[in-house]
């Protein structure tokens, strides 16, 4: 309850589970309903769980159960008391999208998380009978066995950065973005060459002004822009879609693919507020037959 009304979004990350099951709460996830997911996406989670790809942890039957593209869950089909989750996600990426916690039935042992809540022993831990009775009472109270782990080291929503990285393809911004350290994608936006957006940017001395998110909803969203005399670009680590549009001063401005699978707007000097609003991608259609 205290994640989901808090006025900064930040999102939720199941281990040993699917993120789907976060949803029913309210939350946002980072592995989000899978029939919804973009490809973008699905492609950024897909070289955010590289770790675990490259672990003794990565089996057949992941394969079997997923495949590559679709992956949006980390279920490690074994069972172990603790686990690293930095054996499974690349902890910087996590904190990019904006993974500020972390959802899970057995302990975590990364000193990079810091243990909100949980029970006393994981669930691995536990015997037949004590799973037993743990299941019936969190069926009366709603409270399941589970810890959580927040992330100090998240990025926000919503920033600005003051320089710009090109690449040649997606798949090289995926590998860039996997080996930057997190102080270099807090700063830089990692574009594919072909962007429509970098000839606008080659030349530009950009700034990196303060933002301010004053309303958050699911077909809107404003931001204040603090002042700045130079141009900059603002990230929203939400994904890329076609059906959002960008305002900047009340001016329809164009959002592009920044850092594989989010928004980039570039802003004017002096900017001051930047809206966004869902248009439904029906809209057009109804009526028209």
């Amino acid at each position: 309850k205290k994640i989901r009304d808090s006025n900064n979004p930040s999102r939720v990350m199941s281990f040993q589970a699917h993120g789907v099951g976060l949803n029913s709460y309210g939350l946002e996830t980072i592995e989000g309903y899978h029939p919804m997911t973009s490809k973008r996406y699905r492609e950024y989670f897909w070289q955010m769980i590289e770790p675990w790809r490259k672990s003794s942890f990565w089996t057949p039957i992941d394969l079997k159960q997923h495949r590559p593209s679709y992956v949006t869950s980390v279920i490690p089909f074994l069972h172990r008391e603790n686990w690293e989750f930095g054996d499974f996600v690349d902890i910087e990426m996590f904190s990019l999208v904006n993974g500020k916690y972390v959802v899970s039935r057995d302990k975590l042992t990364d000193s990079s998380l810091a243990l909100v809540s949980g029970p006393s022993d994981s669930w691995t831990a536990l015997s037949t009978i004590e799973k037993v009775f743990t299941n019936v009472k969190a069926n009366f109270t709603g409270r399941r066995h589970a810890f959580l782990y927040k992330n100090p080291e998240v990025l926000p929503r919503i920033f600005t950065v003051s320089k710009v990285l090109s690449f040649e393809s997606g798949s090289e911004v995926l590998g860039a973005l996997s080996k930057a350290s997190l102080s270099e994608l807090h700063q830089s936006a990692f574009v594919e060459q072909n962007s429509l957006f970098l000839p606008l940017v080659r030349e530009l001395d950009l700034g990196s002004p303060k933002v301010e998110l004053k309303q958050y909803s699911g077909d809107r969203m404003s931001i204040n822009i603090g002042h700045s005399k130079k141009p900059s670009v603002l990230i929203v680590t939400n994904t890329y879609s076609p059906y959002w549009d960008c305002f900047v001063d009340g001016a329809e401005t164009e959002i592009f693919p920044v850092n594989h699978a989010f928004w980039g707007v570039l802003l004017p000097p002096e900017a001051k507020e930047v809206i966004f609003k869902y248009s439904s991608p029906r809209k057009g259609i109804i009526g028209t037959n």
